[in-house]
């Protein structure tokens, strides 16, 4: 209002036309100095793939679920912004969100996503404390073997999906059985990760594991003999694809061998 009406004009009697000169002046310094401390890191948020990504599917999706867009964003981001850079088609991205799940059909899905709030009487809760507590604490376990390093391993859970299957509960239970008639000790469940590509999840949660499937971008080695590998660490199981499975295993009888022992037999480490 001073430079519109001129010097000789104020609108605020309490300061002279010096006065508001000098705070103006002062006032755009400190303008100037916030600008100057904040614009990289808002051009950084404005320019992140994520960010962009999520910000359009909530124009598209208002109705959805917001910290179950931002988990699929961010699933989506890390699959495709390597490959497409910034030029991410979105189509594969809307059609997941508009498609219901193949898996459907033959199970029923529990999807969970990390919150700072809970509900203890949420639906098999119990199991997405149980996953997120073995993942949190093995990924910060030194893995005796080489493993896939995590990035920010205290934020890398974006999602968890808990899968009834009554046709594999059913046969599991009546394998437990069996194994219990020999002895306790050999019913003894475990939790272990099998990191397989993402297009095998669904055909395991809908017919368990093939022993005779083959990967789909690498060779099937099966250096310690014919099975179903898996791991207590996920870095390790990390390693053979980026879909990462909990399990709860049946071990029955083991027999523990090492890298050194393998190594005398074969001549090699793998």
């Amino acid at each position: 209002e001073f430079y519109k009406n001129g010097p000789e004009k104020t609108h605020d009697e309490n300061y002279s036309s010096d006065e508001i000169v000098y705070m103006a002046e002062h006032l755009k310094k400190k303008i100037n100095t916030f600008i100057a401390g904040h614009s990289e890191e808002k051009l950084e948020r404005i320019n992140d793939p994520v960010t962009k990504v999520y910000e359009k599917m909530r124009e598209i999706f208002p109705q959805n679920d917001p910290i179950e867009l931002l988990a699929k964003t961010k699933d989506y981001v890390s699959k495709y912004v390597g490959v497409l850079g910034a030029n991410l088609d979105l189509t594969d991205l809307i059609d997941e969100i508009l498609m219901p799940s193949t898996r459907s059909n033959e199970c029923r899905i529990f999807p969970f996503y990390p919150s700072k709030f809970h509900n203890f009487e949420e639906a098999n809760a119990s199991h997405f404390y149980t996953a997120s507590n073995q993942f949190y604490k093995m990924v910060l376990r030194q893995a005796p073997i080489p493993a896939r390093p995590i990035i920010n391993p205290f934020q890398a859970i974006q999602s968890i999906e808990y899968i009834e299957n009554d046709i594999s509960t059913e046969r599991y239970q009546h394998c437990k059985a069996r194994m219990r008639e020999k002895s306790d000790e050999c019913a003894k469940e475990i939790l272990l990760f099998h990191g397989t590509d993402v297009q095998n999840i669904d055909s395991i949660f809908n017919t368990n594991f093939n022993i005779d499937s083959s990967p789909v971008d690498r060779s099937k080695a099966m250096v310690y003999g014919r099975g179903i590998y898996m791991s207590e660490f996920p870095g390790v199981s990390l390693n053979y694809g980026k879909g990462l499975l909990l399990c709860k295993v049946l071990p029955g009888c083991t027999e523990s061998i090492s890298m050194e022992d393998r190594s005398a037999r074969t001549g090699t480490i793998p």
